[in-house]
């Protein structure tokens, strides 16, 4: 995707193929074809479809733990309760944030995104490993 700033450089014809290629709406890429700020104005219709991505696909994440959480070992399944919760905090953060811009507020959620949420994705993945290994281990005996 480009910078967003360089949206206003294009000729009418690259903004129309660029937009033919994206996501958006027909209505939205009337509006920004029509805008006099059409970087801005495709930043804030762009924005939708990405916040809307990751609320689906955090949605998703819920529901597989929601279904098959009864499955995993109390460990792991609090590990991904922990994952979920700092990410849709994250996610939260970042939408009052685009209401409201605080850079301590976003750098925050980022930094619990890259601590907190990567430690504990790594932790699953070995708790898994260990898992497996130990049910390996038991099937040979």
């Amino acid at each position: 995707m480009p910078n967003n700033s360089k949206i206003d450089e294009y000729s009418d014809l690259e903004l129309e193929e660029f937009l033919n290629r994206s996501e958006l709406y027909e209505t939205e890429k009337e509006t920004i074809l029509k805008s006099n700020k059409k970087s801005d104005t495709y930043g804030d219709a762009i924005y939708l479809h990405k916040i809307n991505k990751v609320k689906e696909t955090l949605r998703d994440l819920q529901t597989y733990v929601i279904r098959f959480g009864i499955f995993f070992p109390t460990p792991i399944k609090e590990k991904f309760d922990k994952v979920i919760l700092t990410l849709d905090t994250a996610r939260s953060d970042h939408e009052a944030w685009q209401k409201n811009p605080n850079t301590t507020a976003q750098e925050k959620s980022w930094d619990n995104i890259n601590k907190v949420a990567s430690a504990q994705i790594k932790k699953i993945g070995d708790d898994i490993h260990a898992q497996l290994r130990s049910h390996g281990i038991s099937a040979k005996e």
